[in-house]
């Protein structure tokens, strides 16, 4: 086991508040996670103290989230888990200590639509506005991908084994860094899948739904294509798009009034904890 995600005893898991000296110790799945969450407590000026154990992966934060379903971890213990599909199909576990993403993955709120308007103006370097690029680029997404979507969402909550989209959206593009997705490709990819998956129950998601509910790391790989075929950069790492848009994290989190409401709620709820 890789040492940094030591598994504690029941007993040492229950006493880590103590040993760190705060309120809530909350496991999250790594350090991007430990970020954005540190970032929605810190702009909702939270009343509790906390320290994050990253655990390396959602099973692992399922199994603590087992735990605290079944009182079996202390009530100092927390659990921030990217919502994916779990919550939007209804089979996500509920308790005052476990946490969700407003969307699929921390990337669903980072990239955001008044993070992107940035992105672009930085990286382009063009401060006009952004609004006519961000729609054609969800449009584009949700005109193109919104079937393949769906039938990633079956795959996954049904448990089928068949992978769908994934989290880079680079086999569907007809050249690799050009933002034109191989419309001949998508459409062969749906007749296939529909030939060996009946979808029980169709859904239609607006075009905000959709964008939330895009897997983040698809949706990130998409956005990075377009800002360089837009700019016409030769050069811009993946990583470095990512942290750009978490430097704006802190600015652009609250603009949105619905996600705004949401992150509130959670830090409302658990400052209610400490009661």
């Amino acid at each position: 086991m890789d040492s940094r995600f030591l598994e504690y005893s029941r007993d040492a898991v229950n006493v880590l508040s103590k040993f760190h000296e705060t309120d809530f110790i909350i496991y999250v799945e790594d350090e991007d996670d430990k970020y954005f969450w540190d970032t929605i407590f810190k702009v909702n000026k939270v009343k509790f103290t906390y320290y994050f154990e990253p655990v390396g992966g959602c099973a692992e934060l399922d199994n603590k989230i087992e735990k605290i379903i079944k009182f079996e971890l202390g009530n100092t213990i927390l659990v921030a888990r990217d919502a994916d599909y779990i919550v939007l199909s209804s089979k996500a576990k509920y308790n005052d200590r476990v946490i969700y993403t407003y969307g699929y993955s921390i990337e669903n709120c980072i990239f955001n639509k008044d993070a992107i308007a940035e992105l672009i103006k930085s990286n382009c370097r063009n401060n006009e506005s952004c609004e006519e690029n961000i729609e054609f680029f969800y449009n584009y997404l949700f005109e193109n991908l919104l079937y393949l979507w769906e039938f990633d969402y079956f795959c996954v909550t049904e448990g089928c084994s068949k992978k769908v989209l994934g989290d880079n959206c680079s086999k569907f593009l007809m050249k690799q860094n050009n933002f034109k997705f191989n419309i001949d490709f998508i459409k062969n990819e749906i007749l296939n899948l529909e030939n060996e998956i009946k979808i029980k129950e169709h859904i239609e998601p607006s075009l905000d739904d959709f964008i939330r509910w895009l897997r983040g790391h698809f949706l990130q790989s998409a956005l990075l294509v377009f800002i360089k075929k837009l700019g016409d950069i030769k050069s811009l790492p993946s990583d470095n798009l990512f942290s750009q848009a978490c430097g704006l994290l802190k600015y652009t989190l609250l603009d949105d009034e619905i996600r705004k409401n949401y992150y509130m709620n959670i830090c409302n709820r658990i400052n209610q904890l400490l009661n």
